[in-house]
């Protein structure tokens, strides 16, 4: 799943956001649970909220998450003013996953104005992951 779109809010009711949306959640977490299910190591979650799959085209097909990410908003737009306008959401953003290519020490993406524009609209931030990948045995 190499682009999500996820929600959340410090006083979020999560119980009746997800009855407010025929968008299906592909995980969810609550104020001050474990962040990773009974492990205290890494914290508790500030926030609680919900992720959904946009895309789920590989890490290294940026093009493609792209693509299903302007398809995604648009086939969902009623539904997504719904959940990122609903009451107790104060944060949304649409993460794109991609591998780093090594042995590049730059590299850079760009996204079309279509889906600038429809993220604009409907108050998404876009965020880029860059997730470096072990040596497969």
């Amino acid at each position: 799943m190499s682009c999500m779109l996820r929600v959340g809010g410090d006083s979020l009711d999560l119980d009746s956001l997800l009855e407010s949306t025929s968008l299906v959640p592909n995980n969810t977490w609550r104020k001050g649970d474990y962040r990773i299910k009974d492990s205290p190591k890494r914290g508790v979650c500030d926030t609680s909220g919900a992720s959904f799959i946009v895309s789920d085209a590989d890490f290294d097909a940026f093009e493609t998450q792209k693509e299903d990410a302007i398809t995604f908003l648009i086939a969902n737009a009623n539904s997504l003013h719904t959940l990122l306008s609903f009451s107790g959401v104060d944060g949304s953003s649409l993460d794109f996953g991609v591998d780093w290519s090594d042995p590049y020490v730059v590299q850079s993406y760009s996204f079309p104005a279509k889906l600038i524009s429809l993220a604009g609209e409907l108050h998404l931030e876009l965020e880029i992951s860059v997730y470096v990948r072990g040596e497969e045995e």
